[in-house]
């Protein structure tokens, strides 16, 4: 879905919500409130998709390939080592590809460690 899209369809949302009695009216005002709300939200998931953490790396080239959210401790660490692949990018002269940086604990379970966990992911509780 385009950003154009998101909002055509905010703006024929907009366009239904005119003409109703008080209970549709209300009604209306609230489903043209959730159109509003799942718009920003698409904005904001779109804008997180094609964040650029340096010169040429974008944070979806380290997120999990099951589309899960990374934490901001997460981010954070990845921001650092984008930033030291950035730099040897930039020394060796070359573009540097990235596989595979951060897993969500199920998109692991599913591609390769079943029900184990790899010593990686374990958190001390």
């Amino acid at each position: 879905m385009s950003l154009d899209d998101i909002r055509l369809y905010t703006l024929n949302a907009s366009a239904m919500a005119i003409s109703f009695t008080n209970a549709e009216r209300a009604l209306k005002i609230l489903l043209l409130a959730v159109s509003i709300i799942y718009t920003v939200l698409k904005i904001i998931e779109m804008k997180t998709k094609k964040m650029k953490l340096t010169s040429n790396f974008n944070k979806s080239e380290f997120d999990s390939k099951d589309g899960f959210d990374m934490p901001d401790d997460v981010l954070e660490n990845i921001k650092v080592v984008a930033e030291q692949l950035q730099v040897l990018r930039d020394t060796l002269n070359m573009p540097i590809t990235v596989n595979s940086a951060y897993r969500s604990v199920a998109h692991n379970k599913k591609i390769r460690w079943g029900k184990k966990q790899p010593t990686h992911n374990w958190q001390s509780s």
